[in-house]
């Protein structure tokens, strides 16, 4: 009797810890800056519930740009889900960051161009939208300029739009920016 009293507190014990840790999820803020492309799974992790499962309740904050950085080094957000530029910059002026990430194979990237720019040439003196000046869409959108023989801000006009939306789709047809 005494065993099976024993065995009956040991796993009422063990239930209720698991119950408690169940129900009591950690606040844990992240900051994303975008939901495309390798950022993808911010969405999926959502959806899936994949960090509750692991006791954490997530607080998905949207935050584009170098302020993203700022507000990991604040403490505003306990981790950031971006690109490489902005974090590097912020260790190489001695924020205290750590990396944790993965490498894809290939940089995954759109132009989307007015139909009357048909070569890489009808660029030239085009306005062009990205995110936000010193972001990853900046540095993306200069290597790839580059690498096309085409000088940033010479040959062409880097506009901050931060971030572009189909609210803004509208503002670019009018040719206020050449997207």
């Amino acid at each position: 009797m005494a065993k099976n009293l024993l065995a009956i507190v040991f796993t009422l014990a063990v239930y209720l810890i698991f119950v408690n840790r169940a129900s009591a999820l950690t606040d844990f803020p992240i900051g994303y800056s975008s939901r495309g492309g390798p950022s993808a799974f911010v969405s999926l992790m959502e959806q899936e519930r994949y960090l509750e499962e692991q006791g954490i309740k997530p607080t998905l904050v949207y935050i584009g740009g170098p302020q993203i950085s700022q507000a990991l080094v604040a403490g505003d957000i306990q981790m950031a889900i971006l690109g490489p530029v902005t974090p590097l910059r912020a260790a190489a002026r001695g924020a205290e960051v750590r990396f944790v990430g993965g490498v894809t194979e290939h940089e995954g990237a759109s132009l989307v161009v007015d139909s009357k720019i048909t070569s890489m040439a009808g660029l030239k003196g085009a306005r062009l939208a990205i995110d936000r000046l010193g972001d990853t869409s900046d540095f993306r959108t200069r290597k790839v300029l580059e690498a096309i023989g085409i000088q940033p801000q010479k040959d062409v006009f880097l506009l901050q739009v931060a971030p572009v939306k189909a609210r803004d789709l509208p503002r670019l047809r009018t040719g206020k920016c050449n997207p």
